[in-house]
């Protein structure tokens, strides 16, 4: 299984609350975070070397969940942050799976 949320060898995601703060990445730099809260929570997007970024969800200030991601889809989590909000409020990673998504999946047999 891969690190994190994102289990790069078969596309998939894995579901977990991390309780220990992540390494930082070697040279990391902060690529976004959001402007506004939604429904309480945030997102903050580090990249650095390597092909990952670290992602911390926030909420309530504080950092809920942190996980790597690939960094070419880490805009991805931007665009679906409310999917993925509304769905972690339900128990859900469907807001992830939505963002981690190629959007290809449906064409292909």
């Amino acid at each position: 299984m891969g690190n994190g949320l994102y289990d790069n060898s078969n596309n998939t995601i894995t579901h977990f609350h991390c309780e220990v703060m992540m390494k930082k990445l070697k040279n990391e730099k902060l690529a976004f975070t959001r402007e506004t809260d939604y429904r309480g929570f945030n997102i903050k997007a580090f990249w650095g070397d390597g092909g990952n970024a670290r992602i911390e969800i926030i909420k309530d200030g504080k950092v809920y969940r942190e996980f790597l991601f690939p960094a070419y889809k880490i805009y991805n989590l931007q665009a679906h942050f409310e999917d993925i909000v509304d769905g972690e409020l339900q128990n859900s990673d469907a807001g992830y799976r939505i963002a981690a998504s190629t959007g290809l999946e449906g064409l292909v047999k």
